[in-house]
Order: structure tokens, then C-alpha cells, then sequence
């Protein structure tokens, strides 16, 4: 029994930090940026942004931070220090510019 859950636990780890890693990399393709709104920031305000979230370093840099963060402290970022609240914002969908729960997202919300 203990060689089994080795042998699972040994594929879940490496399965894990690959769906991290390629979710990072398709988050980062994505077009636009955290901080691009409708109305531009001033150039210094945006500097400071991305220097306090560490996007101003390389991509590689990016990448070792944020997994060495997820395996060594449990820390998934600003959104995972919410707790609960962010359990509820991501349990709810925006479809066609409106909220939709789970459980009326089939009914109202098509």
C-alpha cells in the first residue's frame, strides 16, 4: 500500500508543477497586462506596479519566483491571501457582462 501511494504521489507532484507551469506561460501570452485599463496609467505609476510585483524582472525570473513560491510557502499570490472571499469570486462566472451563480448559471444566464 505504501509503494502505491509512493508511485501516485510520485506522478502527482511533477503533473501538478507542469499544469503550473503551463498555466504561468498561457497567462503571460495572453494580451494585455494586469495593470491595462480602459484609461493608461502614467508611465512612473506602472514602473512602480510592476517593480512591487516583480514584472519588471525577465520571464525565467518570473516563473522560478512564482513556482518557488507555490512549493516552498503555500502562497499562490495576492488573489490566494483572500481566503474564503476569493472561494466565493471564483465560484460565481461572468457570462454576457452579468454574475451568474453556479446553480443559475443554466437558467437565467443563457
Amino acid at each position: 500500500m505504501f509503494s502505491f501511494v509512493v508511485k501516485r504521489l510520485a506522478v502527482a507532484v511533477p503533473t501538478l508543477l507542469l499544469l503550473i507551469v503551463i498555466s504561468f506561460l498561457l497567462m503571460h501570452a495572453a494580451p494585455g497586462g494586469p495593470f491595462t485599463q480602459e484609461r493608461a496609467l502614467p508611465p512612473q505609476v506602472l514602473a512602480n506596479l510592476e517593480a512591487k510585483y516583480g514584472l519588471d524582472q525577465p520571464l525565467w525570473r518570473q516563473l522560478v519566483t512564482y513556482v518557488w513560491g507555490i512549493v516552498a510557502h503555500f502562497d499562490f499570490g495576492p488573489a490566494g491571501r483572500f481566503g474564503l472571499f476569493a472561494a466565493v469570486l471564483r465560484s460565481f462566472a461572468i457570462v454576457n457582462g452579468s454574475w451568474c451563480s453556479p446553480s443559475t448559471r443554466n437558467s437565467k444566464c443563457k
